[in-house]
């Protein structure tokens, strides 16, 4: 068939219901309206025409001649299916782990909804680290612009003109998925016990220098809090945009503590060399 044919694809959150749809059964005859149907709309039906929705589609039937069938499983490789890609793919193409069959409405809607698995990257904002969040995945059409091929969402859509490309339209959509860390266990294991050191090592900064016993206890919380800092190293991303606030924290404590040794360290030389001094003399 010459007349081209454009597929409408209606992008909605909808609720997630397991359903059990029996195409065949081995060793069962089928229906025979249904096999029937199958080979009168795809033999004159070409995949490898884009297809245009209008009155005279040649996937549309009239149920009430065919036995009251409303819908009809196709295989996905008979029929025409844009080529509609994730931009922000992170690792070749998406895998899709078996391809289904297509769903065939009467009224010449087409839906294909192949369970997939897709790799996306992102810029991580970890500032507010381990509470921060990730999203954005953007799909697009590879070979046709908006004037070819036309999306639909449910909030709203992307139609920009990029430079370059004449007057030509192309529409994207962009998914933000809102991810969030389970945040109990960084809570009790990472935050409260980093509070807790430096909370102590903060007191123990404007106790007396001259005391012996705060220099080892401060080197002691130096190596607890670099230990800590290593460990928020191996859980952040590397590739983040910005220093969690945490990690600052760490290491405005530890600055703080290595300021308090340092002072510390030169109060008990200072003292000591004066007691010799003063033994000499």
């Amino acid at each position: 068939m010459n007349a081209a044919r454009l597929l409408q694809f209606i992008v909605a959150i909808l609720h997630a219901n397991i359903q059990l749809s029996i195409i065949s059964v081995s060793g069962l005859s089928s229906n025979h309206y249904a096999d029937q149907l199958y080979e009168d709309l795809l033999y004159f039906y070409s995949k490898n025409a884009r297809s245009v929705r209008n009155a005279n589609s040649v996937l549309t039937w009239d149920p009430e001649k065919w036995n009251n069938i409303r819908k009809l499983h196709v295989p996905s490789d008979q029929i025409w299916i844009p080529d509609i890609l994730l931009y922000n793919n992170a690792d070749g193409e998406p895998h899709i782990t078996i391809m289904s069959d297509a769903l065939v409405y009467y009224t010449s809607t087409v839906v294909w909804k192949p369970p997939s698995i897709y790799k996306s990257f992102c810029p991580i904002d970890t500032e507010y680290f381990p509470y921060d969040k990730q999203s954005s995945m953007k799909f697009d059409g590879w070979s046709y612009n908006g004037s070819q091929l036309m999306f639909d969402s449910c909030r709203c859509r992307h139609e920009r003109l990029y430079p370059g490309c004449g007057q030509e339209s192309y529409i994207d959509i962009i998914f933000n998925l809102s991810t969030r860390r389970k945040t109990l266990f960084y809570t009790v294991n990472l935050v409260i016990p980093c509070m807790l050191i430096g909370e102590f090592a903060s007191q123990f900064v404007f106790y007396i220098p001259g005391i012996e016993h705060k220099v080892s206890f401060s080197i002691a919380v130096l190596v607890t809090l670099t230990v800590f800092y290593l460990v928020l190293i191996d859980l952040t991303p590397p590739t983040s945009v910005v220093i969690p606030m945490i990690g600052k924290y760490f290491l405005f404590t530890m600055f703080l503590v290595s300021a308090s040794i340092l002072l510390s360290a030169l109060t008990v030389s200072y003292y000591r060399r004066y007691v010799i001094y003063l033994l000499v003399i």
